[in-house]
């Protein structure tokens, strides 16, 4: 696998070539002329469009969220032990162990791996987060990356500048111990180094979302209370998100968000008080900026 800089430049490459638009560009006004195809650049985050549905390195904290799969507190993504059974790594005892390149291919832990094992599918579908290859990043390196002060926000993109060339790697791989595989391990390579032990997962940004799928309240629909009325629109800009809905006029509205919406605990109101409507469309501005940066976000409007 080639460095961080060619890691960077394929995931524009393939972002162009589906028809997405590219998240990475050698300066900060991200023009069409300015996306990032050549050369081996120092990108700050300013250099990234994050709101693009294009492909790019997940950053460190995305990574490492991804692993885990939603099981918090253990050293790898299914519990505390690794077995060859588990994760393609030095000694593993897998079909390729001693091959020039010992990489077993993707989804090969899936209950059909020798040594015989379970499916080892994370909480959310995925599959080598532990072991086979290290991953890029899109953070810089640093021993003391996580005393920063952006370290502690809601979608952290790791530290502003450089203190040397090095990026961050996570996953360990095929020549490394089973202990490097775990989730919390970080590897420090050189943005321009290259090893047949290096590989990269992509990430999407996919933007807030409406999740209020169900109609406008009708006498039709029985009036259930609560009940979730339709998004018309979610328009982000770089200081607010401004949510407009279908209404009635004289009727209370609370607007709920959620970043994993398919929990129903996890809905939370924006305001302490409900919003009236004055009109058959209403609108709202959330001005949080937690929630305005949050890669992932869905809104509701439930009335009372």
């Amino acid at each position: 696998m080639d460095g961080w800089y060619d890691a960077v430049k394929w995931c524009n490459a393939r972002s162009e070539k589906s028809g997405l638009d590219p998240a990475y560009f050698i300066d900060r006004n991200r023009t069409t002329e300015a996306v990032y195809r050549t050369g081996k650049l120092e990108l700050l985050a300013s250099n990234v469009n994050w709101d693009a549905n294009g492909y790019r390195l997940p950053t460190e904290s995305e990574w490492e969220k991804a692993a885990r799969g939603g099981l918090d507190g253990k050293r790898f993504p299914w519990g505390d032990e690794a077995t060859g059974s588990d994760c393609n790594f030095l000694g593993s005892g897998d079909a390729f162990e001693g091959a020039e390149n010992a990489t077993t291919p993707v989804g090969y832990y899936n209950g059909n791996q020798l040594p015989a094992g379970p499916d080892r599918a994370n909480g959310y579908g995925l599959y080598d987060m532990a072991g086979n290859v290290w991953e890029w990043c899109w953070d810089w390196y640093s021993d003391t990356s996580f005393e920063d002060p952006g370290a502690t926000l809601p979608d952290t993109r790791g530290l502003p500048q450089a203190f040397n060339g090095d990026r961050v790697m996570r996953s360990g791989s095929w020549n490394f111990a089973a202990i490097d595989s775990s989730v919390a391990v970080r590897l420090c390579p050189r943005a321009d180094r290259e090893a047949p032990i290096y590989g990269l997962r992509t990430a999407r940004s996919v933007g807030i979302q409406n999740f209020a799928f169900s109609p406008p309240f009708t006498l039709e629909t029985g009036g259930a209370v609560p009940a979730p009325f339709a998004i018309t629109s979610i328009t982000r800009t770089a200081t607010t998100v401004i949510l407009e809905w279908n209404s009635e006029e004289g009727e209370l509205y609370d607007v709920e968000y959620s970043a994993t919406p398919e929990r129903a605990e996890s809905w939370q109101t924006v305001l302490f008080q409900p919003v009236a409507a004055t009109a058959p469309t209403n609108s709202f501005t959330d001005l949080e900026i937690a929630r305005r940066n949050a890669p992932v976000l869905f809104y509701r409007i439930v009335r009372r």
